[in-house]
């Protein structure tokens, strides 16, 4: 399949369980495989949500680099405190 990266799973799902039941429906697969297909079909689709919910995190050193483009000491540590904490709340999930 083209372009699977760029659909989202559920439409990938969607299309590649349209195909399954399409080839069972002409006798092209068996039960057997019918169903062995739709479990992989479903394995691969929650792999498929997990990779594109994935995000980088910024590291340590990229936070403060960030921070270092403020002028205000002030402004410059609360940007530092809050993007770490946003970063840790990111990473409990």
């Amino acid at each position: 399949m083209t372009n699977e990266t760029q659909k989202t799973a559920v439409e990938w799902y969607s299309r590649r369980l349209f195909e399954i039941e399409i080839a069972h429906n002409q006798g092209v697969i068996n039960s057997d495989v019918y169903l062995k297909s739709k479990t992989h079909a479903l394995e691969k689709a929650k792999e498929m949500e997990k990779e594109q919910k994935r995000i980088k995190l910024p590291s340590h050193y990229e936070i403060l680099d960030k921070a270092d483009e403020e002028d205000d000491k002030g402004k410059h540590y609360a940007f530092i405190r809050g993007a770490k904490w946003m970063r840790d709340k990111i990473k409990e999930q």
